[in-house]
């Protein structure tokens, strides 16, 4: 099965236009059945508001969470929390109401774009794997050295060894802070592909921060969709289970590209939000 959805809820104003009192998520949950939470990558998110996401959505819908970014070495130490451990404890427990109703599709580990290829970095990953232990995780590298053509291969055969799901990115071949589209998964039962987009001259930071704005700013065209839809293909051919995420959200793309996939793709979703009827149907 290949689930399609967005990276959050909160920015695709298509998607809201004359909402009535429903939450974004309800209203958001009647387009796609999968959705990315971001939010738990600035913050390990408190139960209460994963309790309340889950309530919002219908029983088959599902999240991929993403990991802390005390996780994964995008911040130095471990703030708020005093330890290590007592982070991964605090993250775990975060998850325990979309387990609690079969709703996890997965944890997202996305590495930074600093994170290369070396032993200290291979023993962290071993670390976040174990602390995340009877979780599916998902592995997303951001620095090309783990795909270099003396790596790639041992780097996939590490994720199949060690039960990591494959996070494929679509984005810029930009430099060492770029990796290349790898159509491998190292996990039976499921793969995660992530859509960035492709704007090359957005992707690497200028030293002014304005790259936050524009990284994501691309939209796919038909033929680049179509291109995909070969590619899975072979993906559903190694995966039972394909999830999609369109995180090309910076000019508001991400919405109309993921339904153009799902309708290239002939793909109709049972079990979706009841969705509210326009003025005039």
């Amino acid at each position: 099965m290949i689930y399609i959805g967005l990276a959050g809820w909160g920015d695709h104003d298509d998607l809201y236009i004359g909402m009535s009192k429903q939450s974004k998520l309800e209203v958001y949950a009647g387009h796609f059945p999968i959705v990315e939470i971001d939010a738990s990558f600035y913050a390990v998110q408190p139960a209460r508001n994963m309790e309340k996401w889950a309530r919002e959505t219908p029983p088959a819908f599902q999240f991929v969470v993403k990991a802390y970014q005390g996780m994964t070495g995008h911040q130095r130490g471990f703030a708020p929390f005093a330890t290590k451990d007592e982070m991964f404890e605090a993250f775990r427990e975060s998850l325990n109401p979309l387990i609690a109703k079969g709703k996890l599709a997965m944890v997202l580990c996305q590495f930074p774009p600093w994170f290369d290829c070396k032993k200290e970095h291979v023993q962290w990953i071993r670390y976040v794997k174990e602390q995340l232990q009877g979780l599916p995780v998902a592995l997303e590298f951001r620095h090309r050295s783990w795909f270099e053509k003396n790596m790639c291969e041992k780097t996939l055969l590490f994720m199949r060894e060690e039960g990591w799901i494959h996070s494929i990115c679509d984005e810029p071949q930009a430099g060492v802070r770029s990796v290349p589209t790898i159509l491998e998964a190292t996990h039976a039962e499921k793969t995660l592909i992530r859509f960035h987009g492709r704007n090359i001259h957005g992707w690497n930071d200028p030293g002014d921060g304005t790259w936050r704005d524009v990284r994501y700013l691309y939209k796919y065209n038909e033929a680049e969709l179509l291109e995909w839809k070969k590619k899975l293909k072979e993906l559903t051919a190694q995966s039972k289970d394909i999830y999609i995420i369109f995180n090309n959200n910076s000019g508001g793309d991400a919405a109309t590209n993921a339904k153009q996939l799902i309708e290239l793709l002939e793909i109709e979703y049972h079990g979706l939000a009841p969705r509210q009827l326009d003025l005039f149907s």
